[in-house]
């Protein structure tokens, strides 16, 4: 899940690019002042990039946020995480690039285990992927 920074972030980009856009429109199709227009995009772009970067950071904490309660679910510690590509895993290959795929090592009643972890790539998914099979525990 987003954490909620990142859910604030984008409704903040929403609330300024969708004025934003608009009064640029105005004035570059109905006023014909190309210098307003150009004006009220940098006004538009300049706050998003921040909230852009707020949003960037929110996505990349997901998938850590999740694997981290997986794992503190299972009665266990994290050891490792690493970032891996599709085909080193054990999940069903799938014709496109879905997400991010992680072997996660984790001691469990003085054991190292491995798991397998897939995130989505995507912030907001409607409707929800297809691809049910999200962790491998060993």
């Amino acid at each position: 899940m987003l954490p909620i920074y990142g859910k604030i972030a984008m409704l903040l980009m929403f609330l300024i690019i969708i004025p934003g856009a608009g009064v640029a429109i105005y004035f570059g199709s109905v006023k014909k002042n190309e210098s307003k227009m150009v004006a009220s995009i940098v006004m538009t772009i300049v706050p998003c990039i921040p909230l852009a970067i707020m949003l960037i950071t929110a996505a990349n904490q997901k998938s850590g946020n999740e694997i981290e309660t997986q794992i503190k679910s299972l009665g266990g510690t994290l050891v490792s995480v690493q970032k891996v590509k599709s085909n080193e895993t054990p999940f069903i290959p799938v014709p496109k690039t879905f997400g991010e795929h992680y072997k996660i090592q984790y001691k469990l009643s003085g054991q190292i285990r491995v798991a397998w972890f897939r995130s989505e790539k995507a912030l907001i998914q409607s409707p929800e992927p297809v691809f049910e099979e999200k962790w491998i525990l060993q």
